[in-house]
């Protein structure tokens, strides 16, 4: 347990924090989704009907996930992340959102592939030109599998369709 200073985050305010942001997804979701039909019809279910039901469940997690922080208020007072802790949060989080922000730019699989690169370098601490073929090979494989095998569309940017025109 590490001590809190006073300009530190709690582990309640992360909670709440975290429970707050997965709220929002979950009713944003569900929002999204009742615009779709939600209901079952006579060819199956409307277009937002899983939709709507993962956004629901996804609520009830982060009311889940703030009751149990009110529950334990006492005992999360400590620091979230200690001394150089938020570096390291931020180091995982500021990639994964620029990544999400990329795909419709870059499409998919050229924004995995840089995220797993990055990841492979910075915190795997593998060699450049070994993480840059993994992560060729990876994304290669997915392509494969996704595009390929499965023939399920896959989220391409401007980039991607120029590159399957070659």
């Amino acid at each position: 347990m590490s001590i809190r200073k006073p300009d530190d985050v709690s582990h309640l305010v992360a909670e709440y924090a975290f429970g707050g942001l997965l709220l929002a997804f979950g009713v944003l979701t569900m929002a999204g989704s009742y615009v779709e039909d939600i209901g079952w019809g006579e060819g199956g279910p409307g277009a937002g009907y899983f939709p709507f039901r993962i956004g629901t469940i996804i609520a009830i997690a982060s009311v889940v996930v703030i009751v149990q922080a009110y529950m334990k208020r006492n005992s999360l007072r400590e620091s979230f992340a200690g001394e150089g802790g938020l570096g390291r949060v931020a180091s995982i989080f500021i990639p994964t959102a620029l990544c999400a922000l990329a795909i419709p730019f870059l499409g998919i699989y050229i924004s995995s592939g840089l995220f797993l690169l990055y990841f492979l370098i910075r915190h795997g601490k593998v060699k450049t030109i070994r993480a840059i073929a993994t992560s060729f090979i990876i994304i290669a494989a997915l392509y494969l599998v996704f595009e390929i095998w499965l023939d399920v569309y896959m989220p391409k940017g401007p980039l991607e369709d120029l590159l399957s025109l070659i």
